[in-house]
């Protein structure tokens, strides 16, 4: 539900990155039905800048898109 949705996206927002342990992208896909996703990708701001998210997001929409019409993502 919703709310479930905004309480985990509310603590993934507040997560912050341990860059001597983690990574410093973090993704999680929060399954809200058969039919229904929302994916999650956090990036630090040391590996990204606002070009890069944008050609992050470009390719990722692709992506997606290629596969909802049976295609490879390419």
């Amino acid at each position: 539900d919703e709310t479930a949705l905004d309480r985990a996206l509310i603590e993934a927002g507040r997560r912050g990155f341990d860059l001597v342990r983690d990574l410093p992208v973090r993704a999680e896909l929060f399954v809200l039905g058969p039919t229904e996703q929302v994916f999650l990708v956090q990036v630090h701001h040391i590996v990204a800048d606002g070009w890069s998210l944008t050609s992050l997001v470009a390719d990722l929409a692709a992506a997606y898109t290629a596969r909802c019409a049976g295609d490879p993502p390419g």
